[in-house]
């Protein structure tokens, strides 16, 4: 699975053609052969592991030179008339909204042409489209193209859009509905479900407070506004409202924590319902599923302590959701800081939880402590990589704002359902819920002002491997010196 996983990394970024990979195959078909002939489990073993790299390198080949619609092509960046269905959820954001379309005609005068490709419209707030819509869009298409933050870096844009299979980009056009309900009934039922939470979150609690909460149990970090945004990133804490896998490996460890009382299976079935019912909330997205099904595995693990095989079944599952969409290797940070996430728990959380200075701490303690750290420690040098700012008072802010996330959520929950059967009692089932994302709130906004809260770090490639070295070099000695402990004496 490793070497499938780098042949995909590599044949990502460079060219494989078929005319070179089928006499490799067939080579490494007969080296493998010989090994069998010949008994040799080394030789074999090689020739598997050269075979997973092979696979890897075909699949992203494969994915990286499909094919695009040549209508779409030929008239790229001229004025056109397209028809299409709204495919997920828009994405609302401050001051515009952002509309995934599966095209499905194109009109060029009296000319209508069926047409294949994923389309991401930049539009305004208003009007609102749904999921289902049927939409007919006038205007300028083209390929998407990279752009520089505001740090100086420059984002591969396309890239990060190939990985989701969005092919083209069009802003601001001319759009009309002209039909509703096109899309999946089920799919629809949540949507459904979810605006009216929405809704609830709303009529129950003020600014930002309702926002907040609307990100921690939905998922969704836009509606808290870019300042609300800034300081939680400048905190630390942006995983909080992110679902990137941060949130649902810590809450999963308190669902499980929290309901031993129901013994083992009850306790974790638990938390799983926990996990499924906020991934089913959040909307259902590939991104969501993805962190919902690393934060399942992590929370089987711990639970299980049956670590070195949940550690195989995690690289499974990677290299399932890679084979399927080879992009979110190294373009989708959601699935970059979910696996390293859930790796952290299921690899670095015993160590942790055995390190002299945490096995004294209170079990609850520990529990947060641990999981903050192995979580952390995985995903920083990505996270330097990717923004190249190093906050300094992430770790305090975790300790202090972990803790409170669950109790928000679980009192959020019931508050929502509480005002939705009463809603004259709204503000009394909102009371509890208030006071702790007061206190978040309150922590967040201190914590980004103070000085030096963040520092710029010059973090390239180099780096990063070499963290990720020295990490899973110290890893490696850290298991080896527990399982040596642990060894009965002769």
């Amino acid at each position: 699975l490793a070497p499938f996983l780098l042949g995909v990394a590599v044949g990502t970024y460079t060219s494989v053609f078929v005319v070179t990979i089928i006499p490799l195959a067939i080579m490494i078909l007969g080296w493998m052969l010989v090994a069998i002939m010949m008994r040799s489990r080394r030789v074999l073993f090689v020739a598997v592991l050269t075979l997973g790299l092979l696979l890897g390198l075909v699949r992203a080949a494969w994915w990286s030179q499909a094919p695009v619609d040549p209508i779409l092509s030929a008239h790229a960046g001229v004025t056109s008339t397209l028809e299409g269905t709204v495919v997920a959820e828009p994405d609302v954001r401050e001051r515009s909204t952002q509309v995934l379309v599966r095209l499905t005609t194109s009109e060029q005068g009296e000319e209508v042409n069926a047409i294949r490709g994923r389309l991401l419209l930049f539009v305004d707030r208003y009007p609102e489209y749904h999921y289902g819509d049927t939409i007919r869009i006038t205007g300028v298409y083209r390929v998407p193209e990279s752009f520089t933050d505001q740090d100086g870096s420059t984002v591969d844009y396309p890239a990060y859009l190939k990985s989701k299979a969005i092919d083209w980009v069009m802003y601001r056009p001319e759009v009309t509905v002209t039909s509703t309900g096109n899309g999946d009934p089920i799919v629809e039922a949540i949507f459904s479900l979810k605006h009216r939470l929405l809704n609830a979150i709303h009529a129950m609690l003020p600014e930002p407070h309702s926002a907040l909460l609307s990100g921690l149990l939905l998922g969704g970090k836009q509606s808290l506004g870019q300042e609300w945004i800034d300081r939680f990133t400048t905190a630390g804490i942006i995983h909080v409202v992110v679902l990137s896998g941060y949130n649902m490996t810590i809450v999963a460890e308190w669902l499980l924590k929290s309901t031993r009382w129901l013994g083992f299976s009850g306790s974790i079935g638990t938390a799983m319902l926990g996990i499924i019912g906020f991934a089913i909330m959040a909307g259902s997205g590939a991104t969501v599923v993805r962190a919902a099904i690393l934060a399942i595995l992590a929370l089987v693990a711990r639970a299980t302590g049956r670590v070195s095989d949940m550690g195989r079944a995690l690289l499974f599952a990677g290299a399932v959701m890679v084979a399927i969409h080879p992009g979110i290797l190294l373009s989708d940070p959601s699935f970059q800081l979910s696996f390293l996430a859930t790796f952290g728990l299921i690899f670095v959380g015993p160590i942790m939880a055995k390190w002299s200075i945490c096995a004294r701490w209170n079990p609850v303690l520990r529990e947060i402590v641990t999981a903050t750290l192995s979580t952390q420690l995985l995903v920083l040098p990505l996270l330097l990589y990717q923004t190249g700012l190093l906050s300094i008072v992430a770790l305090p802010v975790n300790l202090l704002v972990l803790p409170l996330i669950p109790l928000a959520m679980l009192w959020g929950c019931f508050a929502i359902v509480g005002s939705m059967l009463v809603p004259a009692l709204a503000p009394v089932f909102a009371l509890p819920v208030y006071g702790l994302l007061s206190i978040v709130l309150f922590v967040a906004k201190w914590a980004a002002i103070l000085p030096y809260a963040t520092l710029t770090v010059a973090f390239n490639t180099v780096l990063l491997w070499g963290s990720y070295a020295a990490i899973a070099w110290w890893v490696i000695h850290a298991r080896a010196t527990m399982a040596s402990e642990e060894r009965p004496l002769p």
